[in-house]
């Protein structure tokens, strides 16, 4: 920065010098950061977007009863927010073709499955010592019931 570009910054109060030292420079904060900071208030993105968004309708339907015109800087905005939002929900899945392919053998690609193991018809020995423990103690308590 030059001389005369920080002639012409205005000072930064205490609040913002402190907020620097906390968390560093705004240009610093990433996403990642971003998100935990705001998680360690008990706040999400997510949740933040869907109240701006729920707000910004409620601006543009406030609009369109004073002015009975639709606000195109406010429906741009809201139409971008709603698509943002759809390009981050996962793509739908199509029931009868994944069933189909589950059955097959194949399991989608685009699953996030895992896949689970039972263990209730191994041969004895054949869980580790603590769950064998786990097991028997379940086992127990549900003997008593």
């Amino acid at each position: 920065m030059s001389k005369g570009e920080r002639d012409s910054v205005p000072p930064k109060s205490g609040r913002e010098q402190f907020l620097d030292t906390a968390f560093g420079p705004d240009e610093e904060i990433d996403i990642d950061l971003a998100d935990e900071i705001l998680g360690s208030h008990g706040i999400s993105g997510g949740e933040l977007i869907e109240e701006f968004k729920l707000r910004l309708q409620a601006e543009l339907r406030s609009h369109y009863q004073e002015t009975n015109e639709i606000s195109k800087p406010l429906e741009t905005a809201l139409k971008s927010i709603q698509e943002q939002q759809r390009a981050s929900q996962p793509a739908p899945v199509n029931a009868d073709s994944w069933i189909d392919d589950l059955l097959g053998g194949d399991i989608p690609k685009s699953s996030q499955l895992k896949p689970q193991y039972s263990f209730h018809r191994q041969k004895e020995g054949a869980v580790s010592a603590n769950d064998k423990k786990i097991l028997d103690e379940l086992e127990g308590e549900l003997g008593q019931e």
